[in-house]
């Protein structure tokens, strides 16, 4: 193997490796996960007071109800009282009866709040359900999400430690000097070795002299873009 070929080598499977560490996939899939995190969340709470809602409820009636229960009682004594003929006093029967149509008045109402309050909860008992149902969706589409997640995960490190694996190979077989002489570009340049292609840079497109391109027909060492400072790297087919 080419001395030029292993450093371009060497670039590439830096560049996977860096491409790896970035993670960008994992990045989308992990702002997914908070985002469906948040949603779950908001959505719960959301329940919890539904919930609460419909508990109340319940109690209400069951409050209307007793209290229904009672007024009937009353109702059912006045109007025993009332038409058994046994009140005289006509005060009295007066006070009785107006007290009669007072509870009549309030059992009527009850009765109507309770058909209110009824047909309210069945219509939030409808929201619950589907809010529950809505839960469940996101609660398996993160599973998913998750199990992608770490997946995906996992298939970066395996190529990142076969990556590493082939980069340790490589630096112990490239000559010192060469991998020096690499590192020195590198730090003032990005990509510090690109392909020769039509007798061109294939980074800046300069033409190369023909001097220059008879020296790297000809000679495996390192030689330097006339316009960018790159190596350049000839492709043999």
């Amino acid at each position: 193997m080419s001395k030029i070929l292993m450093l371009w080598k060497l670039q590439m499977i830096e560049k996977k490796i860096r491409e790896i560490d970035r993670q960008k996939d994992l990045q989308q899939i992990k702002s997914n996960l908070q985002q469906l995190k948040k949603k779950h969340y908001d959505i719960k709470k959301n329940l919890e007071k539904e919930i609460e809602q419909y508990k109340e409820w319940n109690k209400k009636i069951v409050k209307n109800n007793n209290q229904n229960e009672n007024l009937d009682y009353i109702i059912h004594e006045l109007e025993a009282k009332l038409y058994d003929g046994i009140i005289h006093n006509k005060k009295v029967y007066e006070k009785m009866e107006k007290e009669l149509e007072e509870c009549k008045r309030d059992k009527d109402k009850i009765e109507s709040d309770i058909i209110t309050i009824m047909y309210e909860k069945e219509k939030l008992e409808n929201k619950i359900k589907k809010i529950k149902i809505k839960l469940l969706k996101i609660q398996e589409k993160y599973t998913k999400q998750k199990e992608k997640y770490f997946s995906e995960k996992r298939n970066y490190e395996a190529q990142k430690k076969d990556f590493i694996h082939k980069k340790e190979v490589l630096l112990k077989i490239i000559p010192k000097p060469l991998l020096e002489k690499y590192r020195e570009i590198e730090k003032n340049v990005p990509e510090p070795i690109v392909k020769l292609e039509n007798d061109l840079c294939s980074y800046c497109h300069m033409k190369q002299s023909i001097m220059l391109l008879r020296e790297i027909k000809n000679k495996d060492e390192i030689y330097i873009c006339e316009s960018c400072g790159r190596i350049l790297y000839r492709e043999i087919t």
